[in-house]
């Protein structure tokens, strides 16, 4: 991934009289240079803004979240590292799967999938998480059976290969 030099490029240089070209100062450093490199190499994090729509179920019953705890992305080249902690998260019905959206409007290259924790049910554990079409899918198991009416709680770092 190449660093966008237009920022840079638009730096204007003095005349050696000290009193024309770009300013250049801390704020226009971090701008041009830090920021970008960060976000080039996976430095920079996103805080996802919550919305509630972007939570949603397959299979039946209904999953009532409010604003995760950490709800968060950085990009490094083509992998999409995606954090998520939600606590006290209420289902209803006996969904298949717990699906949220993929942030930052992102498009997979291919599906993925692992691990993570959770609690559900009075019971703690681990699930199974998949990847695919513009969702994060978290099953009970990898057999995908139906997750149990109650308080839930989530938390995992996944990793998505985008386009």
């Amino acid at each position: 991934m190449s660093i966008n030099r237009g920022p840079f490029n638009a730096l204007v240089d003095d005349d050696g009289s000290g009193t024309t070209g770009t300013p250049w100062n801390k704020q226009a450093i971090q701008d041009v240079i830090l920021n970008p490199v960060d976000a080039a190499i996976g430095g920079v994090w996103t805080n996802v803004a919550y919305t509630a729509a972007d939570f949603t179920t397959t299979g039946g019953g209904a999953w009532t979240t409010s604003q995760p705890a950490t709800w968060a992305y950085s990009l490094s080249d083509k992998t999409l590292i995606v954090a998520l902690y939600g606590i006290n998260w209420a289902i209803t019905g006996a969904p298949v799967s717990l699906n949220v959206v993929i942030p930052g409007g992102y498009a997979l290259a291919r599906n993925t999938g692992g691990t993570f924790a959770m609690a559900h049910g009075g019971g703690a554990g681990t699930g199974w998480w998949v990847a695919e079409n513009a969702f994060i899918k978290f099953y009970r198991d990898i057999l995908g059976t139906p997750w149990v009416a109650g308080t839930n709680h989530l938390s995992g770092v996944f990793l998505l290969n985008i386009q």
